[in-house]
């Protein structure tokens, strides 16, 4: 077999080759090779797949004292055969576990895989964000206690060579194949939430497009490096794990991946009622997905004439006010009238506490004479801010004006008929009409 691996020699199986592989198999497989399973001793299983089938070693030990318990391998089905490449490692350690569950359950165990991916898959991700055969896998193997590393392929010689000389398949071992199948047609039912026409047309463009037709080849191999690929796939590098075929769908996990020609159309579909950015975005991550589906769905929203025509009028956002560092620094003045009598309200900035004083008449110099009696209490303000409606007048009076310059304080008015602006002060007010009205008999 060994000469059959230099290039100049032709490759050619013939019935020599053939009796010493079986010879081979005969060593590995007989004393002193194998062990008996020892449930004290740390347990290992490492496992691979290929083009034609799967392979695994139960291994036990540690370091490099590890002796091989089983050696175990199967052909692929049918459908096995069109799985994605990284679905063929998935399954080749969730049959290599049902296999030899019986030296596994209750045992804490390590697999090890060639397949880097299947990392975190099995360990982080969440279940969402596999596509419908990797669920089924995780879920299946969810009875077992492991531990999942990586090991490169080199290292893994034993599985390696089990996958690419694989024994025939048993009916028992197309069990999992049936129920992961039966899982994900169950589940593209019901997550592709678009109509049938829609689906054939996708199927249909997917077949013509090159881009499509170029994945569909990838999905059974092994990804080269991303400075490798064509341009034109080298937005997908990143999502190579979620990529994967259901019912003849090119699909990342749960979304139909929409050729180029289709997109306009499905951008139109998706914006059909005129939704908003964030909602048109939440409706395709149900559905559908090619690269750069999000900015395309702002560029749509943001260019479409309908949304701009009754687009909402947004408000600058509003700019905070200072914040004093000590009480009766900074005070709002406000005039309100209840019940035929007007009051004047000051409020301080820092603490919110706020002073209600009777009017009898609304003229500036009895504003002044309440501002005189209680800056005497309180301390005089560095500034006062009030409204600049009509009612105001007698704070803005030249009167008033003077009464600041010589008092040593700043007045600063709010923006007209926009009372937000002066936002403590209309708080006070409602706070000291609530009362007055409940206090109005006493």
């Amino acid at each position: 077999i060994s000469s059959l691996l230099s290039s100049k020699n032709a490759f050619i199986w013939g019935q020599p080759q053939e009796d010493a592989f079986k010879k081979i198999k005969d060593k590995l497989t007989s004393a002193p090779c194998l062990k008996l399973y020892d449930v004290t001793k740390p347990t290992m299983i490492s496992c691979d797949a290929s083009s034609l089938g799967l392979g695994a070693v139960l291994l036990q030990g540690e370091g490099d004292e590890k002796h091989p318990v089983a050696y175990i391998s199967r052909t692929l089905t049918s459908a096995e055969k069109g799985y994605a490449n990284i679905e063929r490692e998935a399954l080749a350690l969730t049959w290599a576990s049902d296999r030899l569950k019986n030296f596994l359950v209750g045992k804490r165990f390590t697999i090890e895989t060639d397949h880097k991916p299947l990392v975190p898959i099995f360990k982080t991700k969440h279940l969402d964000d596999l596509t419908p055969r990797l669920q089924r896998f995780r879920l299946r193997m969810m009875r077992y206690d492991f531990d999942i590393i990586y090991t490169p392929g080199k290292n893994l010689l034993v599985a390696d060579a089990l996958s690419r000389q694989p024994i025939p398949h048993h009916e028992e071992d197309s069990e999992l194949a049936e129920e992961v199948d039966a899982y994900v047609h169950e589940i593209s039912l019901v997550e592709i939430n678009t109509s049938d026409e829609n689906i054939v047309k996708v199927i249909q463009s997917q077949s013509q497009d090159p881009v499509c037709l170029q994945l569909r080849e990838l999905l059974n191999k092994e990804w080269p490096s991303k400075t490798e690929l064509p341009l034109e796939l080298r937005d997908y590098y990143s999502v190579r794990d979620e990529l994967c075929l259901i019912e003849g769908i090119l699909m990342r996990g749960n979304r139909m991946i929409i050729p180029a020609n289709l997109r306009n159309v499905m951008l139109n579909k998706l914006h059909e009622g005129h939704l908003g950015i964030t909602k048109t975005r939440r409706r395709a991550q149900c559905t559908m997905w090619w690269p750069n589906i999000s900015s395309d769905i702002e560029r749509k929203i943001k260019g479409c004439p309908t949304c701009i025509q009754h687009a909402s009028n947004h408000h600058e956002p509003l700019l905070p006010s200072t914040l004093p560092d000590f009480p009766w620094q900074i005070v709002s003045m406000d005039l309100f009238k209840f019940e035929s009598h007007w009051y004047l309200v000051v409020v301080d900035h820092f603490s919110r506490f706020f002073e209600l004083a009777h009017l009898q008449r609304m003229r500036t110099t009895d504003i002044i004479r309440v501002c005189k009696e209680l800056f005497s209490r309180h301390g005089i303000p560095t500034r006062v801010c009030n409204d600049s409606g009509s009612q105001f007048q007698p704070l803005q009076s030249s009167e008033f004006q003077c009464f600041a310059r010589e008092w040593g304080f700043a007045t600063t008015t709010s923006s007209p008929h926009f009372h937000q602006a002066n936002g403590a002060a209309e708080a006070a007010v409602k706070t000291a009409k609530s009362l007055l009205k409940k206090n109005k008999d006493d």
